[in-house]
């Protein structure tokens, strides 16, 4: 299980950047990244990333289902 590491409200007003999906592992995500369909999130917003969440997202990428929220190999994550 994913690890909740901030909560939405506090992630929402946090400044962001968005980083490749390497630079992302053991951040926060700063947004939700969901595969669509069937629209179910592989990272919640708040959560740490790990390597097994860019895994998911490579996968569904490499199968052809639109993953929301990871763009060009990158990530929004909460700046440190």
């Amino acid at each position: 299980t994913a690890e909740c590491i901030m909560i939405p409200r506090d992630v929402f007003y946090s400044k962001k950047i968005k980083v490749s999906f390497l630079k992302s592992i053991d951040r926060i995500a700063g947004e939700s990244v969901i595969a669509y369909p069937p629209g179910i999130p592989i990272v919640s917003l708040g959560q740490k990333i790990t390597k097994e969440h860019i895994a998911l997202i490579l996968n569904f990428a490499e199968a052809g289902i639109e993953v929301i929220g990871a763009d060009n190999d990158k990530i929004v994550v909460v700046e440190e």
